[in-house]
């Protein structure tokens, strides 16, 4: 038994050959996590396997533990387990970790931003807002 975990072995119908010594074998990933390169506002999945289901699984980037909700999405489906990063901007790279309690697998993912793709883009943006209105005076955006 690892400290500050406990597991159980239920034995149903327990006879006398089931006497002896019980170990639990260590959650392994059977696939780790691969890194990923994706462009901004597209989504990002982050997959691996575990060598059995664990509901002690964390995902982080970096120290920060992450939460399911609008920016990212966790699922558990019996041994896999999966991230997907909605939306990823720039400011989504970094490096993430699935944690389970016997073992750790990180991916480095990398968010390329978009750029503008031409100057029609800028002039849109330009008759679109024509000025801004500061203490009485107006600047034009060029």
């Amino acid at each position: 038994m690892l400290e500050g975990r406990l597991t159980k072995l239920l034995i149903n119908n327990l006879v006398e050959g089931d006497a002896g010594n019980y170990t639990s074998l260590p959650i392994t990933f059977k696939q780790e996590l691969k890194n990923q390169e994706g462009e901004e506002g597209n989504n990002i999945t982050l997959r691996c396997e575990l060598s059995k289901a664990s509901a002690d699984v964390k995902w982080l980037k970096g120290e920060e533990v992450l939460k399911h909700g609008e920016k990212y999405q966790l699922r558990q489906i019996a041994t896999k387990m999966e991230l997907v990063i909605r939306k990823a901007i720039p400011e989504d790279s970094g490096v993430y970790f699935c944690v389970c309690p016997d073992q750790t697998s990180k991916a480095t993912v990398k968010i390329n931003g978009t750029k503008l793709k031409s100057n029609a883009t800028l002039m849109g943006i330009n008759n679109i807002l024509k000025c801004i209105k500061k203490e009485n005076s107006y600047f034009k955006l060029q």
